[in-house]
């Protein structure tokens, strides 16, 4: 499965549900997260694999939780090594949680320390939540657009 075929059946998963959709534009906008997300097994397809969803509780876990073993005294789980990132990173993951699952997050915190192109995606993403693409586009936040000027 390659990077653009991810994003598409997680664009097409999250279809017509506007928190969704933008939980899922904020995860591909920020681009590392959809890949490591599968790799991590944190992605559920469906059997032709046209459509995808990001298990957007497992992934919140998984991101606060202790490593994990793979059995009790088994080899270490490599999958949780896929969710090591930079504050920046696992904050916009936590955004696109509370996007794609209602889960609580503490937005003084999330909302820090995001460079331009962060916080031009993530108010991308809530313009998405609260009226779709066609309400997000009257506000002109384009955040591939401006990518190149910043």
């Amino acid at each position: 499965m390659t990077t653009p075929e991810l994003h598409a059946a997680l664009t097409n998963g999250a279809e017509g549900v506007y928190h969704q959709v933008a939980a899922v534009l904020l995860l591909t906008g920020h681009d590392q997260w959809p890949d490591r997300l599968d790799r991590a097994g944190l992605v559920l397809w469906d059997d032709d694999r046209q459509y995808a969803a990001v298990k957007w509780r497992d992934v919140l876990d998984r991101l606060d939780g202790p490593p994990r073993r793979a059995a009790d005294d088994g080899p270490w789980d490599e999958t949780y090594d896929e969710l090591i990132c930079s504050g920046s990173a696992a904050r916009i993951l936590r955004l696109a949680c509370a996007l794609g699952a209602g889960m609580p997050i503490d937005l003084r915190d999330a909302l820090s320390s995001l460079d331009d192109i962060n916080k031009l995606l993530v108010l991308d993403a809530v313009a998405h939540a609260m009226g779709g693409h066609q309400w997000a586009d009257t506000l002109h936040i384009h955040p591939h657009d401006i990518e190149a000027e910043l």
